[in-house]
């Protein structure tokens, strides 16, 4: 029996990034430039929508505060242990952390553009590389102007 479907709003930040693991599983074992593009797109979006998720939960007070000692340790040990290892997260963690450091921003961002180019250089298949520059242009420019930090262009 189909379990029924949560809406994204709903979702934690760990359920939208294995999503985002899942759509982009997707892409690579498909076939079909569209079909491919696609799954990377949904894939882009879904990882940009669990790191937003996650410095929203950050924010919010978690749910365990109100309960007592041994329910919380609880608590964090099945989460814990409901987790796998997850380097996209660790990377995660790190640019928060050094972004929200004394590290000179201009320096951070050219370092995290230099980080795209070398993975696409690097680990995008030659024929997906320029559709998947242009996601991650699409998905830059979409992502200021929903924040407001690019007008207009």
């Amino acid at each position: 029996m189909d379990q029924p479907r949560s809406r994204l709003s709903e979702l934690t930040s760990h359920e939208l990034s294995r999503r985002a693991i899942e759509y982009r599983r997707m892409a690579i074992t498909t076939h079909g430039q569209a079909t491919i593009l696609a799954l990377n797109k949904l894939a882009i979006r879904y990882a940009l929508l669990a790191a937003r998720r996650e410095i929203e939960e950050a924010a919010c007070p978690s749910p365990v505060e109100d309960q007592s000692e041994l329910d919380k340790l609880i608590y964090l040990a099945e989460q814990a242990a409901a987790d796998e290892p997850d380097p996209v997260r660790a990377l995660a963690d790190i640019i928060k952390t050094v972004s929200e450091g004394d590290a000179d921003p201009y320096l951070i961002m050219g370092v995290l553009v230099e980080g795209a180019v070398h993975t696409l250089q690097g680990r995008i298949p030659d024929e997906r590389r320029e559709d998947t520059a242009s996601a991650v242009l699409q998905l830059l420019t979409d992502r200021l102007r929903d924040t407001e930090l690019l007008r207009g262009a």
